[in-house]
């Protein structure tokens, strides 16, 4: 099966992908059919279905991975800096063991500290420093 037996075979745009990538990288061709394979190559650029191999799509996957936890940490973050302040204004300056303690909370922890946070008087109240 040659470059333009690829476009025309049954398989899906990916397959197709794979073996126009082996063909290319693998088949000699003679010189008189180099204009014919530039052709079919620069037709199948042109074409631009973004088909990738499996290691750019493993790749995509994995920035795609990354882009989620590196939103959940900002979310997280956001959210322990808006209590931090919030306990500020508050209580005034926090020591460090609330601080410790502030960073070891999972997101659901610091959602029940916020709403806590109206009721208490005091951090012992919220748990962030042992009660005197």
């Amino acid at each position: 099966m040659g470059a333009s037996g690829i476009e025309v075979s049954g398989e899906n745009d990916l397959r197709k992908h794979l073996l126009a990538e082996c063909y290319d990288n693998y088949y000699p061709l003679a010189p008189a059919d180099r204009a014919e394979y530039e052709r079919l190559a620069a037709e199948r650029l042109a074409k631009g279905r973004g088909i990738m191999n499996g290691m750019e799509l493993r790749e995509l996957r994995g920035e795609r991975r990354g882009e989620a936890r590196g939103l959940q940490l900002g979310r997280l973050n956001a959210k322990r800096e808006s209590l931090v302040k919030l306990l500020m204004k508050k209580f005034g300056l926090l020591p460090d063991a609330a601080i410790a303690k502030l960073e070891s909370l999972t997101p659901e922890q610091l959602d029940d500290l916020l709403l806590a946070l109206l009721d208490a008087s005091s951090l012992a109240e919220l748990g962030l420093i042992e009660p005197s």
